[in-house]
């Protein structure tokens, strides 16, 4: 009875994680530059984070970047995630196999139409603008620096995953219950 339990069990939890999908992990990165600015944007430090970079090529699409701090405090927590190109029209991102980012060429809007260029590496120079070019931090001299952020990874839920395995709980509870009978 136990054997056929645990074999039940076992086929139950084995179809499960075939049918389950499988994601890469996207990378989340802290991302800064120093803006040297405009006369009427203060100087400093531009910081934000940006997760769903891979490993390797990456074309743009898919990226969250958000603003966690400015010198003036301007355009903190805008989240860009729409990305417009690339301005030497290849990959957006390289992240190689150790995980540094190796190219960033980028340019993202925001849903109130701000402006985050990544760049540095030949392309786009660090920048970012609000929609009214009123506020403008950027840099020529550096490019933009991204360090990896320690993140935990989430459970991920697979929808059909769950059916299957509660339908291997639901045989198991039946074919006790028949064997149960039996054995009376």
């Amino acid at each position: 009875m136990i054997k056929r339990l645990l074999t039940a069990s076992v086929i139950s939890l084995g179809a499960m994680l075939l049918v389950s999908p499988v994601h890469a992990i996207g990378l989340t990165y802290n991302w800064s530059f120093n803006s040297n600015g405009n006369s009427a944007t203060a100087t400093g430090l531009v910081t934000g984070t940006i997760t769903g970079l891979q490993i390797g090529s990456n074309n743009g699409s898919g990226i969250t970047a958000t603003v966690t701090g400015t010198p003036t405090g301007d355009l903190v927590g805008t989240v860009f995630n729409t990305f417009v190109n690339s301005a030497l029209n290849g990959d957006a991102f390289t992240v190689d196999a150790g995980g540094n980012v190796t190219l960033a060429d980028a340019s993202y809007i925001s849903a109130g139409n701000d402006y985050l260029y990544f760049g540095g590496f030949g392309g786009y120079v660090p920048q970012l603008r609000d929609s009214t070019s009123s506020v403008d931090f950027y840099t020529e001299n550096s490019p933009t620096t991204f360090t990896p952020a320690a993140t935990a990874v989430p459970f991920e839920f697979a929808p059909n995953g769950a059916v299957i395995l509660l339908g291997g709980l639901w045989g198991a509870k039946k074919l006790r219950k028949k064997l149960s009978k039996k054995a009376s």
